[in-house]
């Protein structure tokens, strides 16, 4: 029942404020009058005002391409991508020149995962304006997601299958119920499938419950940030960013209990079910979410993803080998081996994701109070950039200490699990993986995208 009140809500929330934004809008304006007002509309984010003012431009002025692809940019704010598309290719219709509609329509398209027809868009405006350099840029990126996805959906399809196959021969052709569950727990391919089966559930738990999340969000008003920040005013920053810290560990629990559960059932049917069932979720949960390359400056062609697997398994080699025979080298060579990984960028910097950074730190440099600057990130970014300020050293240097701070946790976290853990061996594949997640876990480079780096407290 509340949950019944608590959807008439929404909906009186979602539906009486716009038929205010249309009563509010001035009547007697000409359609550049309305289109300007569209534009201070959308700069303040308030975007379905924005698209009112477009369609009352559109009302005297039937034929304005102008008025659609401010449409078209409103709602790819809203990241309504087939609204947004509809009046794209209605401006386009109307001026098939313009520059403006490509680049709104080129992202809609893109967004949509409508890949042929962003590439089309794409060139289409590369041949108007051959020396733009924003859309070869774009046309690379449309390439490297039309790619990635065709090789994600393959990657996964391939995976499902193996696993299934390992889990029939193991059930029924190994001597015990599966090799890898022994007495002592679980095994990794077991885990490995229902710990995805958790994901999943959790996955489409939290986007079901995630606008009723969204309405417990604090309300700022879009004048009150700069115009870099005011374009990302439109996440949905707040309280989910706990509801997503608080699901890492309910995907851990219910990995534990159902491993526990699992490693109780001794017929091989009902565990064969079981595992086909967590195979199916974990297929599913893929799927949805995709497995891309690694980072897209490093996945532009096969033979760049085939270098980086065989420069992977050659370090994973060494340190084995050198873990066997001269364990007393190992740090040495770890280290060494960490530099490239961590010093070379793949990338260069960018300034719109440096901005969130660097904009905060300049207000700490002006005397602002720590309460009146807004911070997109956590606050010791911009306290770094702060005192790298004050010391007067070279902005464009300052993407160093990212690099720093990867090296420092791989190594550190490297150094520990030979400490502390009992079989040292399990130190050189942790590191393995902290370089693996280093490439896949992050869709940029760190160089590039500051925010990635571990010293991104809220993260």
């Amino acid at each position: 029942m509340s949950r019944f009140f608590l959807t008439i809500i929404v909906v009186l929330y979602l539906v009486f404020p716009l038929r205010s934004i249309a009563a509010d809008l001035p009547d007697s304006l000409t359609p550049v009058q309305y289109l300007n007002l569209a534009y201070s509309l959308y700069n303040q984010s308030r975007f379905m005002e924005s698209i009112q003012a477009c369609e009352k431009s559109l009302q005297i002025k039937p034929d304005n391409a102008d008025a659609y692809n401010g449409i078209c940019a409103a709602f790819n704010s809203l990241q309504m991508w087939d609204e947004a598309i509809n009046a794209g290719e209605k401006s386009l219709e109307i001026m098939p020149g313009s520059l403006q509609a490509y680049a709104n329509i080129t992202y809609s398209y893109t967004k949509a995962g409508r890949w042929e027809k962003a590439e089309n868009a794409c060139k289409e405006a590369i041949r108007l304006s051959p020396d733009n350099s924003i859309f070869r840029e774009n046309l690379a990126v449309i390439k490297a997601g039309k790619r990635g996805e065709t090789i994600s959906h393959a990657f996964i399809l391939m995976f499902a299958i193996l696993l299934i196959l390992f889990l029939v021969f193991s059930v029924y052709y190994s001597s015990s119920r599966l090799d890898l569950l022994t007495s002592s727990g679980p095994g990794i391919a077991e885990i490995l499938l229902l710990s995805s089966s958790v994901s999943c559930l959790l996955y489409f738990a939290f986007f079901h419950f995630a606008p009723q999340f969204r309405l417990m969000n604090l309300k700022i008003p879009a004048e009150e940030f700069c115009y870099n920040i005011r374009l990302a005013s439109i996440e949905h920053d707040g309280i989910e960013g706990y509801v997503l810290y608080a699901t890492m560990f309910a995907d851990l629990i219910g990995t534990f209990v159902l491993s526990c559960f699992a490693s109780k059932i001794k017929n091989k049917t009902p565990y064969l079910l079981l595992m086909f069932s967590a195979a199916l979720a974990s297929y599913v949960y893929f799927e949805k979410i995709g497995f891309f390359p690694p980072m897209e400056a490093i996945s532009a062609g096969l033979e760049k993803i085939l270098f980086l697997l065989f420069c992977i398994a050659l370090i994973t080699i060494i340190l084995i080998l050198i873990h066997r025979y001269y364990p007393k080298l190992l740090p040495y060579v770890s280290v060494l081996l960490l530099i490239p990984v961590c010093f070379i960028a793949t990338e260069p910097i960018s300034m719109f994701d440096y901005a969130f950074i660097f904009t905060p730190a300049l207000k700490m440099l002006q005397g602002f109070k720590i309460s009146e600057i807004y911070f997109q990130y956590d606050l010791l970014l911009s306290a770094l950039a702060f005192l790298w300020m004050k010391l007067h050293l070279e902005l464009n240097s300052f993407q160093v200490i990212g690099q720093l701070s990867f090296f420092l946790f791989f190594t550190g976290s490297f150094l520990f699990a030979k400490r502390f853990l009992i079989n040292k061996s399990l130190s050189v594949f942790l590191l393995i993986a902290l370089v693996l997640w280093h490439y896949y876990a992050n869709l940029n480079d760190p160089v590039a995208y500051f925010q990635v780096t571990p010293l991104r407290l809220d993260l």
